[in-house]
């Protein structure tokens, strides 16, 4: 059960940060014309808080399962 919760958070927090970083303007804090940073970046930021927001939820569920199972 901790993995099907695990991915269906994750690809849903995939959708969520991406939209939220397109929202920001966080271009601005990059040099004109580094396109491969800014590519970058944008990545690794979606790929580690939708990681960390799987991992949370996972152990979150695991620990109510865990005090509703008696």
């Amino acid at each position: 059960m901790g993995n099907i919760v695990f991915i269906i958070t994750f690809l849903g927090m995939l959708i969520v940060s991406t939209i939220v970083l397109l929202d920001i303007n966080f271009e601005k804090i990059f040099k004109q014309g580094k396109i491969g940073s800014i590519r970058a970046f944008f990545f690794i930021t979606i790929f580690i808080v939708s990681s960390l927001a799987a991992i949370c939820m996972k152990e979150l569920v695991e620990v109510f399962y865990t005090i509703l199972k008696f």
